[in-house]
């Protein structure tokens, strides 16, 4: 399922815009994003497509158990509105991707050993528990937000981490409406560089920095 996903954003791209192999990384698209948006809304004027969420989900669910499956509060809300135009990507498992991805409550505090351990204490509310698993990992990036005076830690972004005998590769779906990605590291700081570089861009902002979990931890 997930290549047919691949070949459906894919064929909104023109051959230059997407990459043949693995090349230096940029800083720079190689497309505009917003000619990608009209050219989809275009060919599925009824769907979203697919996020980072939806495809580490889809991959990774099998090593997550969750417990508790009380209702959910207004959880990835353009997430769900996809999946109710396709859900083929978690064939019935939006109870659970929605528990997962449910906004955490917390303080208005830049401590990020306060918010691990209030992801902790929340998570163990959930019962979510993750498998050991010695080759792949899921890589969550948390934003701390306080929109509407609510203090509140979201995953913003996700992936997959692989370990193998040459290196690490991470593969990400970069948004809804644009393509997917496999980038090789050497180790887990280039991987930490490279997200908080993306993602660490606000200043002067009384919520914390972004910080990055490796399945139930803190990044190494």
């Amino acid at each position: 399922m997930l290549f047919q996903h691949i070949y459906q954003i894919n064929e909104v791209f023109k051959n230059d815009e997407l990459s043949k192999g693995f090349e230096p990384l940029r800083k720079e698209n190689k497309y505009d994003p917003y000619e990608i948006q009209a050219r989809w809304d275009k060919k599925h004027p009824d769907f979203l497509g697919y996020n980072c969420r939806i495809t580490a989900f889809s991959l990774f669910s099998q090593y997550i158990e969750i417990q508790e499956s009380k209702p959910i509060k207004e959880a990835v809300p353009l997430d769900l509105y996809a999946l109710q135009e396709d859900n083929s990507a978690l064939k019935g498992e939006e109870q659970k991707f929605a528990r997962f991805y449910e906004d955490i409550e917390t303080t208005m505090t830049k401590d990020i050993e306060e918010h691990v351990n209030t992801i902790h204490e929340e998570w163990k509310k959930r019962g979510i528990v993750f498998s050991k698993q010695d080759k792949v990992s899921l890589i969550s990036v948390f934003f701390h937000s306080d929109i509407d005076d609510e203090n509140v830690l979201q995953i913003g972004h996700t992936g997959l981490l692989f370990d193998d005998k040459d290196g690490l590769y991470f593969f990400e779906k970069l948004a809804f409406q644009e393509p997917y990605q496999l980038i090789k590291f050497k180790n887990r700081k280039q991987l930490s560089k490279y997200l908080m570089e993306k993602y660490d861009v606000n200043e002067n902002q009384p919520v914390s920095r972004p910080f990055i979990f490796e399945n139930n931890h803190l990044l190494k």
